[in-house]
């Protein structure tokens, strides 16, 4: 009985060996990983998307908007696709590159190598009001080529109108008497290059 409980002892001692043993050999497997796996070095905020616009305009003008993206890590990036959400009463005329739907709002730019950029020209009218502002958005949805998951950067850039589509005047004598005839003018002006219909 004595070489029998020694016997399991001593291949229960063997068993804890074995499962100490291997557990430490995957701790230093997961410090490893998290260590040395390029991965970990990913960033954010190295890859930028910057919206350039006129900061002011007159509603009802041609404008021309670019969208720049830029790489800044040391792995390129796979499957790079751009998605504009347009302010209300947005006229698209044309863009460089060309987009992929006929809303022509999205633009598939493939990958994009490391240490690199790249713009997107858009060219369109903005409707609007005196004094109110229009906001263009930005979204560009890109994949590391050392990830297997999906990401997406945010841009933003804000027009504000500082003349309207159209300028109206009233003309006129301020006062008259009763039963007289008064003659009064509204002179309509458009003061863009474009014709109003």
């Amino acid at each position: 009985l004595k070489s029998i409980e020694q016997h399991k002892k001593s291949r229960f001692s063997w068993l804890w060996a074995i499962l100490i043993f291997f557990s430490v050999l995957a701790g230093i497997a997961w410090l490893g990983f998290f260590l040395f796996n390029p991965q970990s070095n990913f960033s954010d905020n190295e890859i930028t998307l910057e919206i350039k616009t006129p900061a002011e305009t007159v509603a009802g003008s041609h404008n021309t908007f670019t969208i720049h993206y830029t790489n800044n890590l040391s792995t390129p990036l796979a499957s790079v696709n751009l998605f504009i959400k347009y302010p209300d009463n947005f006229s698209y005329i044309k863009s460089s590159p060309e987009p992929i739907d006929k809303e022509h709002r999205e633009w598939s730019l493939g990958s994009l190598p490391a240490k690199s950029s790249g713009d997107v020209t858009l060219e369109g009218v903005l409707w609007g009001n005196k004094d109110e502002t229009a906001t263009l958005r930005a979204f560009l949805n890109y994949r590391p080529a050392n990830f297997n998951a999906d990401f997406q950067k945010v841009g933003s850039a804000e027009i504000k109108f500082i003349q309207s589509p159209l300028e109206i005047s009233f003309t006129g004598p301020e006062t008259t008497h009763i039963g007289d005839i008064a003659a009064y003018t509204v002179t309509i002006k458009n003061p863009t290059t474009e014709p109003m219909e």
